[in-house]
């Protein structure tokens, strides 16, 4: 439960984890148990976060890894790209933020989330263009909160 606990609360407030946590771990409380649930049926429980699809990554954890360690070694997937983004947005560490978007978006190029992050951390480098770009792209991936924003990013 701590593993999976910690990993959401990467992604919210410990107010929306525990009103998440409050429903999931009844039904799944283990790496496993939440891989087994799937993608759809979690996000129905992961909802009050608001990053949902980059929570999902917990879904895709290796089946049977209770270890971190193990989790972390699928360093193939874009979605562990996108949360190691957001962990260089919140450090202020811009320039390794891009690069760790890039990465995702070099493995899927179809997730929206890469680019709607990767257009903050342009946008803390004054590289308003391509801020501007990326949220386009977002909002035209599916990530609606991405229109939200166009208006401050271009210009």
């Amino acid at each position: 439960e701590l593993l999976v606990a910690v990993t959401l609360s990467a992604q919210a407030t410990d107010v929306s984890v525990n009103k998440a946590t409050d429903k999931l771990f009844p039904l799944a409380n283990t790496p496993e148990a939440i891989y087994n649930l799937g993608v759809d049926t979690l996000k129905t429980y992961i909802k009050t976060i608001g990053f949902i699809t980059i929570s999902i990554g917990i879904a895709t954890w290796p089946k049977h890894s209770n270890d971190i360690g193990q989790v972390y070694k699928c360093a193939d997937k874009a979605l562990y790209h996108v949360n190691r983004g957001i962990a260089y947005l919140r450090l202020n560490e811009y320039d390794q933020a891009v690069t760790s978007f890039n990465h995702a978006i070099d493995l899927d190029n179809k997730l929206p989330e890469a680019y709607f992050n990767r257009a903050n951390a342009f946008s803390q480098l004054n590289r308003n263009d391509k801020a501007c770009e990326d949220m386009r792209t977002a909002g035209k991936l599916g990530y609606d909160a991405a229109f939200e924003y166009i208006g401050d990013f271009c210009k």
